[in-house]
């Protein structure tokens, strides 16, 4: 399964959580909502702290990113807003959403549903970056 180069770093960000740097795709500065919405996603990456990720953190970055573009619509400075529901959708749902988000970043199908912490939370981030190469270099 391999992922999805052009698709996945055309159309995103992702968070080097343990350096606390986020990287853009270079396509996301011709849209002003977009890279806001990824933005605020990273950013709170970011601001959670933690060096690997979890089911439930991405959950708490798409909906940060939702509440950010809906209080902009709100304020109209823009037309986007919530438009893939991460505001009304229970936790269940929300969770669901990211694993089938898999077929574009395969390592939401890896990710552990849960924070870890500690050393466990260390650990996971170097398991993470190895799926994520191994992954990637795997041939399509």
């Amino acid at each position: 399964m391999g992922y999805n180069v052009a698709g996945f770093f055309s159309s995103a960000g992702f968070t080097v959580n343990a350096l606390r740097m986020v990287f853009l795709a270079q396509d996301l500065l011709t849209s002003r909502d977009t890279l806001i919405d990824i933005l605020a996603h990273e950013a709170s990456h970011v601001s959670q702290g933690y060096w690997s990720d979890s089911v439930k953190q991405e959950v708490k970055a798409y909906r940060t990113g939702a509440m950010v573009m809906e209080e902009l619509k709100a304020r109209g400075e823009s037309s986007q807003g919530d438009e893939e529901g991460w505001l009304q959708i229970d936790d269940v749902t929300a969770k669901e959403k990211v694993r089938e988000r898999g077929e574009l970043a395969p390592v939401y199908r890896v990710i552990p549903c849960n924070q870890l912490y500690g050393l466990a939370d260390k650990v996971e981030m170097f398991r993470q970056v190895a799926f994520v190469v191994r992954d990637f270099l795997r041939p399509r």
